[in-house]
């Protein structure tokens, strides 16, 4: 049967009104008429209860993931804070130079052809002597066996 729009169509009069409503009363089928009794009732609020946990469910998902945003949201902002505060460049004071008067080396005579210059060399600090561990384990060793002394005796 094709649609019929709702302004296309005819309505109904009292006669045929009436032979539908006896129609729906002689079949009597459970599509026509409200189910009574618990049954009905009982999945009803199954399916209720079954709702009502979805919904809790989706708000409370809604809430955490609020929750979740806002979290992100300031550790992105104490993280561009540091990152902003490790980026500030400090002025760093300048070095002053202070230069001391350079010493005047008095000039030196032009000796004549056929002298002699004598040349001084600097004068430099001996090196101290290193003493190694090992020489101290030597000499430890050596004293333990002149004094002939052992735990084995």
């Amino acid at each position: 049967m094709p649609y019929i729009a709702p302004h296309l169509r005819k309505e109904p009069t009292k006669d045929e009104a009436n032979a539908e409503a006896i129609k729906v009363v002689s079949e009597g089928s459970d599509h026509h008429f409200p189910q009574l009794g618990r049954n009905g009732a009982i999945e009803r609020s199954d399916n209720s209860m079954q709702w009502e946990n979805i919904r809790v469910q989706s708000e409370i998902r809604s809430r955490v993931e609020a929750r979740m945003a806002e979290h992100f949201e300031k550790k992105r902002q104490e993280e561009e804070n540091t990152y902003a505060i490790l980026r500030r460049i400090v002025p760093q004071p300048k070095p002053v130079v202070r230069r001391q008067e350079e010493e005047v080396e008095p000039v030196r005579e032009v000796p004549a052809e056929g002298e002699w210059i004598e040349v001084k060399k600097k004068a430099r600090k001996p090196k101290k002597k290193k003493s190694s561990d090992s020489e101290n384990e030597d000499i430890d060793i050596q004293n333990f066996i002149d004094n002939d002394e052992s735990s084995w005796t």
